[in-house]
């Protein structure tokens, strides 16, 4: 899969060179992050023996490119990603910022931690893993946030990251990231 790319022509500033026959030129998702449309949130979350943490993302009325990796510091973690969970509207909804900080545009994704996930049954699997107790933090990365592992996520759907803990004491960094431009 090559690197896409957005030809940037008519705006206020870009002018073709005509001299050198170029065009300006730039990557998709920075063009997408120059006109606010691409979100995120990251924490680093301490976690007990054998606890559950359920991250909700509501998908709003458009579909979004979806990308996360989750990545631990001392102890081995599971994770399943699941489509069209079924979950109450509780838990602590999370700060989801916008990659252009100048940017206005406010996300139309919902991600919540927490929420009571009602029933895990027919719902689609994604991606699941585990990710064991050796190496180094590199070595227990868990997902990916390049574009070859980019999920499209259905509008209006609800999508479940579940993360266990199996171990004591354990950090895991989630990194969530996605555009809302399809």
């Amino acid at each position: 899969m090559g690197v896409t790319t957005t030809i940037i022509a008519n705006r206020a500033g870009d002018e073709i060179d005509v001299q050198n026959s170029k065009l300006p030129v730039v990557d998709t998702v920075v063009y997408e992050i120059l006109e606010g449309n691409r979100y995120f949130y990251n924490q680093s979350k301490t976690f007990t023996n054998a606890e559950v943490a359920d991250y909700v993302i509501e998908v709003g009325d458009n579909c979004i490119r979806f990308v996360f990796d989750l990545s631990s510091t001392a102890s081995g973690f599971t994770f399943a990603t699941y489509e069209d969970v079924t979950v109450a509207e509780d838990g602590t909804e999370l700060t989801i910022l916008n990659s252009n900080r100048e940017s206005s545009n406010t996300s139309d994704c919902t991600l919540r931690l927490g929420a009571t996930v009602t029933a895990i049954t027919d719902e689609v699997v994604i991606r699941t893993g585990a990710v064991g107790t050796d190496g180094s933090p590199v070595a227990r990365l868990a997902g990916t946030v390049d574009a070859q592992h980019e999920l499209v996520l259905k509008p209006n759907k609800k999508y479940l990251i579940r993360i266990t803990n199996l171990a004591t004491a354990n950090t895991i960094n989630v990194n969530i990231g996605w555009l809302e431009a399809c």
